[in-house]
């Protein structure tokens, strides 16, 4: 939001309320969001989004003052808490109909095969249009106006959206859904997605438990490689004070993660500023970046921290950042699945807006590493929690998975072979 600070002067207040709008408005769209799915249905409540989603754009694309900004980012915040909570519960209940008949039924095992596998590759869609996002803002970081650009710009995807969905025809015949969802799956094979692989043949309970169990050993070693090389995210390029050569070369770690956003096309005061410059400007950082190191940050610490980022990414991605949404769109009784969905998507959006809210001022009193072995207590207790009470839906039908919570004496389901 620097192009839009500039031109607003935003003060650091303003500068997080405007980022925080979205995240707000996220909540209240999980939240509500809930209670419509069953009286109004799936495919409106994702029409309604679709068109908040576009009406947010236009408005922030075209405000003039901060709070018209404000206004358009919670909004769009809006429809992203009604989309998160609505698409992965309407994408496990399309890919396994409720009612069957005997021609059928030899499909419904192949089709449970591949209900987790489209529920992950949403989210692999989502990183997908995460990353791409940021590199156009990139792009036209140094464009005059070009942060309309950046948020007028979703105008697009949510119309074809609206219109795709508003065109919908649906399948009368329940075996021709089954076999285009295994169709569609099968971008299971052309996809290096680690989630998407082993969601449908680790299971989901192990692959939770192994994407929570190495996040809290990288978070653990992140933390303690911080505290034996009393290293700052700058001072992890090696000592260098350049903001602009930090930003740049951040980038290249953050590139992987969900929540990448693009630095500014900003390297040395100098050279290129325009959409070329970043292509100039990232080789030419390394030569022009002060290259001496100080006694800490050339020790064997640094690549640690690097190392353990890596991992920490890898493990997050490939299980917990498709995982509780696949698990949250099977766990729950019809009766009460939208609203319950709503309340664990509103959990997670209130999640995301206390770290987004804390993180600054965790590590100012706790330190980098402080921070890190904070985090990691919590993914260790999460851990413990899963493996206490989560238990496996592989190869169960979605009528059957809420008998899995139940006690041993009353139980009564036999997993689909």
């Amino acid at each position: 939001m620097q192009a839009s600070g500039n031109q607003f002067l935003l003060t650091p207040w303003q500068s997080e309320t405007v980022v925080s709008a979205a995240i707000l408005g996220a909540i209240v769209g999980a939240a509500t969001g809930g209670f419509g799915n069953d009286p109004v249905g799936r495919k409106p409540m994702i029409l309604l989004s679709s068109a908040l989603f576009t009406i947010g754009a236009i408005a922030m694309g075209l405000a003039s003052t901060v709070t018209a900004l404000v206004v358009g980012r919670f909004v769009v915040g809006i429809a992203i808490g009604i989309s998160s909570m609505t698409i992965p519960v309407y994408i496990a209940e399309t890919s396994l109909p409720g009612a069957y008949t005997s021609s059928i039924l030899l499909h419904v095992d192949a089709c449970i095969e591949f209900r987790g596998t489209l529920v992950s590759l949403n989210t692999l869609m989502v990183t997908f249009g995460q990353f791409f996002a940021t590199v156009f803002d990139g792009v036209l970081s140094s464009t005059p106006d070009g942060w309309r650009y950046m948020l007028g710009v979703v105008v697009l995807p949510s119309s074809i959206q609206f219109v795709a969905f508003l065109v919908l025809p649906g399948f009368s015949d329940p075996s021709t859904a089954i076999w285009l969802a295994a169709v569609v799956a099968f971008s299971d094979f052309a996809f290096t997605f680690v989630g998407i692989y082993l969601v449908d043949r680790l299971g989901r309970r192990p692959l939770t438990l192994g994407s929570l169990l190495g996040v809290t050993v990288s978070l653990l070693a992140l933390g303690g490689a911080f505290y034996m090389a009393r290293l700052t995210s700058m001072q992890l390029r090696g000592g260098d004070s350049n903001d602009g050569c930090g930003r740049l070369t951040a980038c290249f770690d953050c590139a992987a993660s969900a929540a990448c956003g693009i630095c500014d096309a900003v390297c040395v005061p100098g050279t290129a500023t325009g959409p070329q410059g970043y292509y100039s400007c990232l080789p030419y950082t390394y030569q022009t970046c002060p290259s001496q190191s100080t006694a800490v940050a050339s020790s064997m610490w640094q690549v640690v921290i690097v190392v353990a980022l890596f991992v920490y990414l890898a493990c997050f991605a490939s299980g917990m950042g498709c995982m509780p949404w696949t698990i949250n769109a099977e766990i729950y009784p019809l009766h009460v699945r939208s609203v319950a969905i709503g309340a664990a998507t509103t959990a997670n959006w209130v999640s995301n807006l206390l770290v987004s809210y804390t993180f600054l001022t965790i590590v100012a009193v706790l330190g980098p590493h402080g921070a890190f072995w904070l985090y990691a207590a919590i993914a260790a207790i999460g851990g413990m929690l899963v493996f206490a009470h989560l238990p496996e839906t592989k190869g169960v039908l979605l009528e059957d998975i809420p008998r899995l919570f139940l006690p041993p004496d009353h139980a009564n389901y036999e997993p689909l072979p």
